[in-house]
């Protein structure tokens, strides 16, 4: 077995489990367990699901020490801001001394090939290209770029330098974090936000200019805080009175801001598609993963550039860094093993699923009892009409189907489901305070809610 580890003391900590045939048999964010929306902490709570005896090596999705320098290409240069150049952060030892503490072998690989890996081997396909886009990360030189990439093989094309170009992702961010909302958080209020804006070409030029001029200011608007303990601290400090001076340089609306916002990054992104249609193979589909793509807004633009195909990783965010690094690290070995008995690395088994974390427990009956909850168990065929029903009523119904799902999305494995024209549901949704080993997450205080058990 090979484990994949995503820990960056920052977001979205995640374990990937492959086994000795390269299928991936497992994952789960610790989120799901610790109920802390992109919990950034070392990943106790997951890897306590997890046998380290049966582990042969762990992959890291974090060079060991500090990346090696990448200069910017061209595609990147005309697109992104130029920065006073500053060195890529080395991995905290901090942080190398949990992994070591695992005692299993380390596996170290690049953050963005890991990226690009991890969509690769959930789209299925025998080869690809890719484009990865975020916000950066430690000992990693790139914050976007252009892949090649095939089995036990991740080739960069193209990319854009961190500390040389301010990246793409923090641009977003910024907008995020300028309109009252958590960056590397809240950027889908953003996106949801830009269909009320109307598309105004002086407020683009406006807030792009203005975000340069956040990036180059030495008093930042806000900043990163780590997670170095048990302790759950605030993801990020704002600079509450540096950022309403900012805000006060834009005479535009919320709604136009976000849309100018996301009209930019459309842009941007799509410029470096056609590049990539135009200077790259023809007949290879394009995989999209890192933070940025979390935008289905600009995902369905990019749908539309003429690709033969076009996948979205599934935990197109820092979670699925887990799944890339643990089938890097099977292939490694896996790669080592032929190259002694003289054959070729062998293709590993096809993804079809992303419901690849833990079942409900034994008991949950029992806790729903204890909790006083409403449940159903019903059959697969008798979900939609129930479901339906209970939504008409006006009721929350939280649905419990399986594996869970493993990234940030709802694909009703766990889901709550309430009307979206009730108002006071966000209120009304508060957890129950049941033991996270049952049904995490789907509970609700509410008393005119149901739990169905598929």
């Amino acid at each position: 077995m090979f484990l994949g580890i995503n820990y960056n003391g920052m977001h979205d900590s995640a374990v990937c489990l492959v086994d000795g045939d390269g299928a991936i048999t497992y994952a789960v964010s610790e989120e799901r367990f610790s109920r802390v929306k992109q919990d950034g902490r070392f990943p106790q709570h997951a890897l306590a699901t997890v046998d380290l005896g049966r582990i042969g090596a762990i992959g890291v999705p974090y060079l060991d020490g500090v990346g090696p320098r990448v200069t910017s290409d061209d595609i990147f240069r005309k697109l992104l801001h130029t920065l006073p150049g500053y060195g890529v952060g080395p991995f905290p030892h901090v942080w190398r001394e949990r992994l070591d503490a695992l005692g299993r072998p380390l596996a170290f690989f690049d953050h963005h090939d890991m990226h690009a890996y991890s969509a690769f081997v959930l789209s299925g396909y025998l080869e690809a290209l890719v484009l990865t886009c975020d916000n950066g990360a430690f000992s990693c030189p790139i914050t976007a770029g252009v892949f090649h990439v095939r089995h036990g093989e991740v080739k960069r094309i193209a990319a854009a330098a961190y500390g040389e170009l301010e990246a793409l992702g923090a641009f977003y961010a910024d907008v995020t974090a300028l309109l009252g909302f958590a960056p590397c958080k809240h950027e889908g209020k953003v996106t949801g936000l830009a269909a009320y804006g109307r598309p105004r070409e002086d407020c683009r030029r406006d807030l792009w200019e203005l975000h340069r001029h956040m990036r180059t200011e030495s008093t930042r608007a806000y900043g990163w805080i780590g997670f170095l303990d048990d302790d759950i601290p605030p993801f990020y400090e704002p600079n509450l009175y540096q950022m309403a001076q900012y805000r006060a340089q834009l005479d535009y609306s919320d709604a136009d801001i976000a849309r100018a916002a996301q009209d930019l990054l459309e842009d941007k992104v799509l410029t470096v598609a056609h590049w990539i249609r135009q200077n790259c193979s023809h007949d290879l589909p394009l995989l999209l993963s890192g933070g940025v793509f979390a935008n289905v807004k600009a995902n369905m633009e990019l749908a539309r550039v003429g690709f033969p195909a076009l996948f979205v990783c599934p935990p197109m965010g820092d979670e699925g860094l887990a799944i890339g690094a643990a089938c890097a690290a099977f292939e490694l070995e896996e790669g080592t093993r032929n190259v002694r008995r003289g054959q070729a690395t062998r293709r590993p088994p096809e993804r079809d699923t992303v419901a690849l974390g833990p079942t409900p427990c034994d008991d949950a009956t029992t806790i729903l009892d204890t909790v006083g909850l409403a449940y159903h168990r019903l059959r697969p065929d008798e979900a939609s009409s129930h479901l339906a029903e209970a939504l008409a009523a006006g009721q929350i119904a939280a649905i419990t189907r399986g594996r869970q799902e493993f990234g940030p999305r709802a694909l009703g494995l766990r889901s709550i489901l309430a009307e979206a024209a009730d108002a006071s549901t966000t209120a009304s949704t508060a957890s129950c305070g049941a033991p996270s080993s049952c049904l995490s997450p789907p509970y609700c205080a509410r008393s005119d809610s149901t739990t169905y058990l598929t």
